[in-house]
């Protein structure tokens, strides 16, 4: 049985390699493939970062700052990082349904992006847009959850949390804005 489901699995990650079979000319969302990549590429780095002013800025000592640092920023990358951008790309999915232009703009107000999009340059400003939306989320949920973290253990650090968070956020994103602004302009020159 093991063996039959492993040959299945096999050849449907074969298949999926082929654009058509895997939707990979669909489109999407771009601000949930932009969160991903920042996810993908920067997390480690994220952590280390904010794991390291953690300990500069608040006094918080090396072990509970690497602990706080992992947990936040996985709990923010989980609710906020993908569940917001889902919910912005879900809510605005309805666009296909909405005949006259309208479901047009509603798809490119949720950062969608796909062959022959009438709106493109609406959609990239709106995952600008998004992307700052988010930067204040995720200080907002990461304080919260910094919060309870040092009420739990009793620490007080030399920072509030918030505080914190406003500056381990303001440093990671604008790293993540230097990285993707690099990407871009590489790729623009390397084409």
């Amino acid at each position: 049985m093991k063996n039959k489901i492993k040959s299945i699995s096999r050849v449907v990650a074969l298949l999926l390699l082929i654009p058509s079979v895997a939707f990979a000319d669909g489109g999407g969302p771009l601000l949930l493939i932009v969160n991903f990549l920042a996810f993908l590429y920067g997390s480690i780095l994220i952590i280390l970062v904010e794991w390291l002013l953690y300990v500069r800025l608040a006094s918080v000592p090396k072990g509970p700052a690497f602990w706080d640092s992992l947990v936040t920023n996985l709990l923010s990358t989980v609710v906020v990082g993908f569940g917001f951008p889902f919910v912005i790309g879900l809510i605005s999915w309805v666009g296909l349904f909405i005949p006259w232009g309208v479901g047009d703009v509603l798809l490119a107000l949720g950062t969608w992006v796909y062959e022959g999009i009438k709106y493109p340059k609406l959609s990239m400003s709106m995952t600008a847009f998004w992307l700052l939306v988010t930067y204040f989320l995720t200080v907002r949920y990461e304080t919260k959850v910094l919060r309870r973290r040092w009420e739990k253990r009793e620490f007080t650090g030399k920072m509030t949390p918030e505080k914190l968070n406003w500056i381990c956020n303001s440093v990671t994103y604008s790293g993540l804005f230097i990285f993707f602004s690099a990407a871009w302009v590489f790729e623009k020159n390397h084409i």
